[in-house]
């Protein structure tokens, strides 16, 4: 049965991570905010390759548009259920989702939440991790289901709008609260997506730093905050590190344009700020946050990765921050 996720209100631990690390690492999402209309909608041959791993993407090119209801569903879910085979379902409140996301409740808005979940589910992915030595190829979601007929209240055998039974005092016991699920998306994810976060460190996300991070309408800039927050030390990279890491910068491109990128952290300087990143001259620094934390995979896993809060701050050295991206194109003009 699915599970009433529950989030203590004092120490805001999340049941569950909101990403793994390796995903923020890799130029998996295109960081802009959404394709133009008359952008390339295909992510064939779209390969690109970090200091931490490679990734090739086929089919819809994903955005930050993609990721923000990810992270929705993940952080904002009602209920949730891992299956036998590992992959995930979460049910959401597309309402809910959809009005964070800034999107009105038209028609218009709801065939595009549609088809940004439909992207999910046929992107296929091809991800090198060099830390634990893995590849792994996969979709992010495998499947959705709502009612047609209902923009906003899909109908699922078991699953009902939550309720709550008054209270009656029998005996001087009260009787307990009923809680049940609803029309609500069911969303369910990959087991080899869910496998990103059973072999590196994982990432937890502070509701309200999420409430942030969807905020934020410029996808360079989104990436970029979200590659920072990976990190769980102190650690700077050059400007243009930073921007090749995220798949901003490719080669071939217009002198003109990268100025364009690279001028971008200065631009919004006191929005990065607010997440910890400081632009000093041609370098980016970021002071950990102390709304995320991390967790290790569970034993057994194939990675070393271990996290050690007593070890001295970070000091990224600049010169090892390698990158080496091939044939990545914008997808936003």
């Amino acid at each position: 049965m699915p599970q009433r996720i529950k989030i203590d209100p004092k120490t805001w631990s999340s049941p569950t991570p909101t990403e793994p690390v390796i995903i923020s690492r890799l130029p998996v999402y295109a960081p802009v905010s959404r394709l133009a209309p008359n952008g390339n909608r295909s992510g064939a041959g779209r390969r690109s390759e970090t200091s931490w791993g490679w990734v090739e993407i086929s089919g819809p090119v994903l955005t930050w548009e993609h990721r923000r209801i990810l992270l929705l569903s993940k952080t904002r879910a009602k209920a949730e259920k891992r299956w036998e085979d590992g992959s995930l379902s979460l049910w959401i409140d597309a309402y809910e989702v959809k009005k964070e996301l800034g999107y009105d409740n038209g028609g218009e808005d709801h065939r595009r939440f549609l088809q940004r979940l439909r992207d999910l589910k046929a992107a296929a992915l091809v991800v090198k991790n060099y830390k634990t030595g893995s590849t792994t190829e996969s979709s992010v979601l495998w499947s959705f289901s709502y009612d047609r007929e209902k923009t906003d209240t899909p109908a699922k055998p078991g699953i009902f709008t939550k309720t709550r039974r008054p209270k009656k005092e029998e005996k001087g016991v009260a009787e307990p609260e009923v809680f049940s699920f609803p029309s609500l998306f069911e969303i369910r994810i990959s087991k080899e997506y869910m496998s990103f976060f059973e072999d590196d460190l994982r990432i937890h996300h502070h509701p309200d730093l999420v409430r942030d991070l969807v905020q934020i309408r410029d996808g360079t800039i989104a990436a970029i905050v979200e590659f920072f927050l990976t990190h769980e030390r102190t650690c700077r990279f050059t400007i243009r590190q930073a921007m090749e890491i995220i798949g901003a910068i490719t080669p071939g491109m217009a002198k003109s344009t990268v100025s364009g990128i690279m001028a971008k952290p200065e631009k919004f300087k006191t929005e990065v700020e607010t997440f910890g990143i400081f632009v000093e001259g041609e370098t980016l620094r970021y002071i950990r946050q102390t709304k995320v934390f991390f967790t290790n995979p569970p034993p057994g896993a194939s990675t070393g990765a271990v996290i050690d809060a007593e070890q001295e701050p970070e000091q990224t050295p600049l010169e090892t921050a390698q990158v080496a991206i091939v044939r990545l194109e914008s997808p936003e003009k």
